[in-house]
């Protein structure tokens, strides 16, 4: 789950293509660096954002590893203007847990170049955890998510689920 940076499309006709890549430098098995680019066209606004990011993620060992994302949105419209930050985690076993155990981590601030219903900014905060079952075939997982835009003053949000793999 991510926060929903283009929820004022919602319920609107538009029609938005996003075309990107990421490229990753992996010279090193406990890092890897990279950027990120995306163009984002809409139709019905005829109009066209970039955003350009870098990216590191670090690999502990076999059982963590975390990673950041800064980037900066530059658009026509005030919603297509902002600095990114993000940071992540994903941790097999923790706190000394069987490694059928896991737990992750998520947040992601937007600061806007300029005020959007009067906010100047987005947050979206996930902590989740899980277990392997059944020899990885099953897993179960529940997070617990936050997140405040100017489109949404505040989403509280529970989710289980049960993914199998065959």
């Amino acid at each position: 789950t991510k926060l929903q940076s283009f929820r004022y499309l919602q319920n609107t006709k538009e029609k938005l293509v996003v075309i990107g890549t990421d490229v990753i430098w992996q010279q090193n098995p406990g890092w890897d660096a990279g950027i990120r680019i995306k163009q984002y066209d809409y139709d019905q606004r005829n109009e066209t954002s970039r955003y350009m990011a870098a990216i590191l993620n670090v690999y502990g060992n076999d059982a963590i590893r975390y990673g950041f994302e800064g980037g900066i949105m530059d658009g026509e419209s005030s919603e297509d203007r902002y600095r990114l930050g993000r940071g992540y985690l994903f941790w097999n076993g923790p706190f000394g847990a069987a490694e059928s155990w896991f737990m992750s981590s998520d947040i992601l601030y937007i600061n806007y170049n300029e005020d959007i219903y009067g906010k100047d900014h987005s947050w979206f905060v996930s902590l989740g955890g899980g277990k392997q079952l059944l020899e990885d075939t099953l897993q179960l997982s529940v997070s617990g998510d936050y997140s405040s835009d100017p489109y949404f003053d505040k989403d509280t949000r529970l989710t289980m689920v049960l993914k199998y793999v065959y």
